[in-house]
């Protein structure tokens, strides 16, 4: 069920009136000019991407059976272990593994957490990934690190 939406155009300050019905495995969505039928689809690509560079301050949560999905640290770890699917996480920085492995541990049920695997990995992902077999993966989500402007500076040569 959808729970919330935030920051995304018409969708501001969303949040799910509990008289509409839950999605389904199939749904029409229909409505007026200017309702929100194309704003959700950003919302459906931000999903699947685990991202939305369109809009970075982009705000969501899901709830299924399992638990629930918003973004932030270790979200696309965390959808992984509730939809069943194994995942890994490469961070450049120790500080947002150990954020990763807190939220994980705070918000997804210990069962979810054990099988399939989710994995986190310190290191620059680059190099990491030729660690892997070239068919190991299956699905990559990646996006641009929130500290990329720290990044940049360094090969700049520029204090940021």
């Amino acid at each position: 069920m959808l729970k919330k939406i935030k920051k995304l155009l018409i969708f501001n300050d969303y949040s799910w009136d509990n008289n509409l019905p839950e999605f389904k495995q199939y749904n029409l969505i229909y409505g007026w000019n200017g309702s929100g039928k194309t704003t959700l689809t950003y919302l459906f690509a931000a999903l699947e991407k685990g991202t939305s560079e369109e809009f970075p301050y982009l705000e969501y949560q899901i709830k299924t059976e399992s638990g629930s999905i918003r973004q932030g640290e270790a979200s696309t770890l965390k959808s992984c272990a509730i939809l069943g699917r194994n995942g890994y996480g490469i961070e450049l920085v120790k500080k947002y593994i150990e954020l990763s492995k807190k939220r994980l541990k705070n918000e997804v049920p210990e069962k979810l957490l054990k099988k399939p695997t989710q994995k986190l990995i310190l290191g620059n992902s680059r190099k990491v990934i030729s660690r892997f077999d070239d068919n190991f993966f299956d699905f990559i989500i990646t996006s641009r690190p929130s500290y990329y402007s720290l990044w940049l500076g360094k090969i700049l040569g520029k204090k940021g």
